[in-house]
């Protein structure tokens, strides 16, 4: 709940006030982005191997959706000026010096956060518990678990992403079917261009970040363990010798 109260107050009154000032939508995108990644994990898992694990798959995955994102857009020309507000936001941007063509950019860096965000903590928390089960196991058997337990959920979300983009634009969708609009009108329309690359980009960030979280919960988690573990043994033998120290006479 203080996650979720945390990421609602950033967006209402953060990043939304920000672009309606002038800075820029794509850095202000990655900014809160970074920062609920962050924040999200760290109340939800504390501070630990797998947290960390989590943070470093989900940033990597964060990234590599913004380059996608930057070569989809670069390569269609689509920008803040192609969505169905642009006119509206023009006449705001005269007043307040809002980055309109950076918006687009912005929305769908945005919307990609949660999906990357859940496949990062679902890994990573797999990977721990097959450790805390069997700590016997070496990085290069924790690393195929993760992905393992990756390409399930691949499976899945792309059948989300389906369903999702179904249920966010049945009206339109019922509308193009009404109209028999032709495949050439199809794919010429801006809409359903952004909807397509908004898919291909959280896509691929998505199954980039599989194996990124998995090499880093692999690593990270065995290595912390054995830190905590060693780290006891040693207070324990400190405690020991304390004790042996005071029965001499």
């Amino acid at each position: 709940m203080l996650g979720i109260l945390f990421t609602f107050t950033g967006i209402a009154f953060l990043f939304i006030p920000f672009l309606y000032r002038g800075y820029s939508p794509a850095w202000a995108a990655l900014g809160m982005a970074v920062v609920t990644i962050c924040v999200s994990l760290v109340l939800l898992g504390g501070l630990s191997a797998k947290t960390l694990s989590a943070i470093l798959g989900s940033l990597s995955g964060v990234a590599l959706s913004a380059l996608s994102l930057v070569l989809a857009l670069a390569a269609t020309h689509l920008s803040g000026f192609s969505t169905g507000e642009s006119d509206a936001l023009i006449q705001i941007a005269g007043a307040t010096g809002m980055r309109v063509g950076e918006l687009l950019f912005a929305a769908i860096l945005i919307s990609s956060v949660g999906a990357i965000m859940d496949m990062a903590i679902s890994i990573a928390s797999a990977v721990n518990e097959v450790h805390q089960s069997n700590d016997a196991l070496t990085a290069a058997a924790l690393f195929r678990s993760g992905m393992n337990v990756g390409r399930d959920m691949m499976g899945t979300m792309a059948n989300t992403l389906i369903v999702a983009f179904t249920g966010t634009s049945l009206n339109m969708l019922v509308l193009l079917h009404s109209m028999q609009v032709s495949y050439h009108q199809l794919v010429d329309n801006n809409a359903i261009d952004i909807y397509v690359i908004q898919a291909i980009s959280r896509s691929i960030s998505v199954i980039l970040t599989v194996p990124l979280v998995s090499a880093a919960s692999a690593y990270l988690i065995p290595a912390v363990s054995r830190r905590r573990r060693a780290e006891g043994r040693g207070a324990r033998g400190r405690a020991a010798e304390g004790v042996q120290q005071v029965a001499l006479p």
